[in-house]
């Protein structure tokens, strides 16, 4: 039990390491036909596969619940507009520098109990901070996440992405002594994959700031978020969610300990709200929105922005905390085309220029044979 938090027992029959399969280390804007990873919209859409095992569901449920496959016009790339010079510039300006030698609040920290791996850092924003973060967010604009979705049955909000390094620097400064300092991943981690393996260490926080705003009945249904991916040494671990306000009635991040089978595009319909959920036996605990506070959790936790009350808002700021590879690999200018090549074909293979991308997978490999072996490329 930690204060503030709802912890829900877990179900018996669930998986309690959901293992999802992720792409050879290269992104979250890379997809294909089988997982859809949007960069712009940080959403990796993946099925799970948990290590394990219970008795088998019935064909179209899981665990006694009647689940229907997500829409795919609820899921859609999308192409942000990043704010202005000009705003950037503002938000600069909206967290007091920890190195001016003004009073920062101490962050504290609150773990969630396994198997959760996330924690909730207490204190990272001050209330003026938070109102001035805000306000800067208003003047650059929101718009809706998707323009081009024709249904909100999966995500219904509006957001503006800003990149400042200043306040990235800040928060970093904030909170990089209560992080998780190093990642191992080896065969047995949860979020291994070919090209993943290795030690990594906390190295910031990053400088894509997406401002999320959620009005009433606004919702982000169970997802797990895609990796935020410089290069093959530099990439993100674990999501920062920022809660900028409060709000009383709905909008809390909800994780999930799903069943085994439980597949990442499929839902029950919340008949009442016309959204896509997932079951409360599902929901291993519950993050408030508490102005002020951030929501650290690894990215292949599943969870959700459940719904937001009648009446109410809530915005959140979302970025990553970043890791690089102690042990840096493909670093020469044959590694970086390399890598290169598989991004651009993965890139290829989800908008379904298969000949394309059967091309560049070739050319990669034709390339650097060694780097193909070490993501795993066929």
């Amino acid at each position: 039990m930690i204060d503030g938090v709802d912890i829900i027992p877990p179900p018996t029959r669930a998986s309690v390491h959901a293992r999802p399969r992720l792409l050879g280390g290269v992104g979250r804007d890379l997809t294909n036909s089988i997982r859809w990873r949007f960069r712009p919209s940080r959403l990796s859409v993946l099925s799970v596969r948990p290590r394990c095992t219970m008795t088998p569901p019935r064909e179209g449920t899981t665990a006694g619940f009647d689940l229907v496959d997500v829409d795919p016009d609820a899921i859609r790339p999308v192409n942000k507009v990043q704010a202005s010079e000009e705003h950037r510039r503002a938000l600069d300006a909206c967290l007091v520098a920890s190195t001016s030698g003004a009073e920062i609040p101490k962050v504290s920290k609150r773990t969630f109990p396994p198997p959760l791996d996330a924690f909730i850092l207490d204190n990272m924003v001050s209330a003026s901070e938070c109102e001035a973060l805000i306000k800067c967010a208003e003047g650059a604009g929101y718009s809706f996440w998707n323009a081009a979705a024709s249904t909100n049955k999966f995500r219904n909000s509006d957001t503006v992405e800003i990149h400042s390094a200043a306040v990235a620097d800040e928060l970093w400064r904030r909170c990089a002594h209560l992080v998780v300092p190093t990642v191992v991943i080896d065969e047995g981690h949860p979020m291994w994959e070919p090209g993943l393996g290795g030690t990594w260490e906390a190295c910031g926080v990053n400088d894509h700031l997406l401002f999320n705003r959620y009005e009433s009945g606004g919702h982000f249904s169970p997802h797990t978020d895609g990796a935020s991916i410089v290069d093959m040494n530099r990439r993100s671990l674990y999501s920062m969610l920022v809660y900028l306000n409060r709000c009383p009635v709905g909008g809390g991040t909800a994780m999930f300990v799903p069943p085994e089978g439980t597949g990442m595009g499929k839902f029950i319909v919340d008949e009442s709200l016309g959204v896509y959920r997932w079951p409360d036996e599902w929901k291993a605990a519950v993050a408030p929105v508490e102005p002020g506070t951030a929501l650290v959790f690894r990215q292949d936790t599943s969870h959700e922005g459940t719904p937001v009350g009648e009446g109410h808002l809530k915005i959140i700021i979302r970025t990553d905390v970043m890791y690089e590879r102690t042990n840096p690999v493909f670093t020469d200018d044959v590694g970086k085309q390399a890598f290169d090549l598989h991004r651009r074909a993965q890139r290829a293979e989800g908008e379904s220029d298969h000949m394309t991308a059967m091309r560049l997978y070739r050319h990669c490999r034709r390339l650097c044979p060694e780097y193909a072996d070490f993501v795993g490329m066929a």
